[in-house]
């Protein structure tokens, strides 16, 4: 019974990144961090993950080049279904150009991303904080997948 309190009082966090190594590593940080952490490899078996949920995650983290469907398809889909709607999500992303700050989100990473930076954005998110400057968008610099 411990077991099924604590896992339902940890942080649900859902990753979506077709990078399967990126993928791994933010997963295991972020277990290693205590987080709850569902994931998916693009748009489409995200949506087909949030539609078999019967808890939804609390952030997402959501790359927004991926095959099959794109970040920015998967967020304007989730944004019409009123159950997901409000579901906040943090971008991720190689290429700054493609982020669109109409896609309200609470921040946008930079990829390839600082471990310090990616897991105080995740505590500032959980803790109520705002985004860091530059508002509403804060990227930060690298996660080495190689470690």
């Amino acid at each position: 019974m411990n077991g099924v309190n604590s896992q339902t009082s940890r942080k649900r966090v859902f990753v979506v990144e077709d990078d399967l190594p990126i993928l791994e590593v933010i997963q295991q940080i972020l277990e290693g961090e205590d987080y709850s952490v569902t994931s998916a490899r693009n748009g489409k078996e995200a949506l087909e993950v949030l539609a078999a949920s019967s808890e939804l995650p609390q952030l997402i983290l959501l790359d927004l080049m991926m095959p099959i469907m794109d970040g920015t398809e998967f967020l304007a889909r989730m944004r019409e279904n009123p159950k997901w709607s409000a579901l906040p999500v943090i971008l991720m992303s190689a290429d700054m150009k493609l982020v669109n700050r109409q896609l309200g989100a609470y921040t946008c990473l930079k990829k390839p991303v600082d471990l310090e930076n990616f897991l105080n954005t995740l505590r500032g998110f959980f803790e109520g904080r705002p985004a860091r400057a530059p508002a509403p968008f804060h990227s930060i610099s690298s996660i080495n997948v190689a470690d």
